[in-house]
């Protein structure tokens, strides 16, 4: 079958369009009256797109190549940088704590599960996702907190798994919550970040085993059962009440904090907090 000389040249143009627009660097690819200029360093080649030969389409092609493929690997890099840093530096941890005061908090404290003396004067109620990485962060800061003041730090845990994210977290929340039923709440917790990154490698029956849950059947019976669900709808209630967009989410004594605080932040407003109570 012949092929009319301008049906063919049409095909050629936009088979050549197609190409350009994949690959299209202004300082390297220009059209002018009817021709195309490809430039990719010290070269540069003409070329006419009606009528390419065989050798220049090839060298068109590996042109358009060789521009495209940094041009791409550029864009992959920069998609790639930007989830990580809304991954793993979210806008709030870089320009600094954004603080918030919240006259009501201490009904976010009557929730969720307690670590440390139920009438501490400093109260943080932490809003978390066991395979977010800055809530992993955070809680080694709040431990560092327990630590240099002994007695004096209540942490008040609540559940708020980003399930579209972090899809083991919310099973994992639940094991939490019925390790908490045993007294095990804070061995399961550190258990559940220490190993963040193999996450359900391990059955939740096996991580309770290893932090000292003695009674395995009431666990067993407990993750089955609604108790978990129940906790965690209670959990997502009060998040919503304060518009949570991310974890961690810190209430500090009434002080709502978007992000990890440093423990710096941390440590000055207990000193604060402990000034006023003497």
């Amino acid at each position: 079958m012949v092929v009319p000389e301008q049906n063919r040249a049409a095909r050629a143009d936009k088979a050549l369009r197609v190409r350009l627009h994949a690959a299209r660097d202004t300082r390297a690819v220009r059209m002018t009256q009817g021709r195309v200029s490809v430039t990719y360093g010290s070269s540069s080649h003409d070329f006419e797109p009606h009528y390419l030969t065989g050798d220049q389409d090839m060298r068109l092609s590996e042109h358009l190549e060789r521009i495209a493929t940094p041009i791409l690997l550029a864009c992959a890099v920069l998609v790639s940088v930007s989830v990580a840093r809304r991954e793993f530096f979210p806008r709030n941890q870089q320009s600094g704590p954004v603080v918030k005061e919240i006259k009501d908090w201490r009904e976010y404290a009557n929730g969720g599960s307690i670590v440390g003396p139920p009438l501490a004067p400093i109260v943080v109620v932490e809003f978390s996702d066991f395979q977010c990485p800055f809530c992993a962060v955070l809680s080694a800061r709040l431990d560092s907190l327990q630590v240099k003041y002994p007695g004096q730090v209540a942490v008040v845990y609540r559940h708020a798994p980003i399930d579209n994210l972090h899809p083991l977290a919310r099973p994992a929340a639940r094991a939490s919550i019925c390790a908490d039923r045993q007294g095990r709440f804070k061995a399961y917790h550190d258990h559940l970040f220490a190993s963040q990154k193999t996450l359900g490698q391990t059955s939740w029956m096996q991580i309770a085993a290893e932090v000292g849950v003695e009674d395995t059947a009431a666990f067993s019976s407990c993750l089955t059962g609604d108790l978990p669900d129940d906790a965690l709808k209670a959990d997502s209630v009060a998040a919503r009440k304060l518009d949570l967009r991310g974890t961690p989410l810190v209430l500090f004594n009434g002080r709502m904090i978007s992000g990890a605080p440093s423990f710096h932040v941390l440590d000055s407003l207990s000193a604060v907090v402990l000034k006023k109570k003497q």
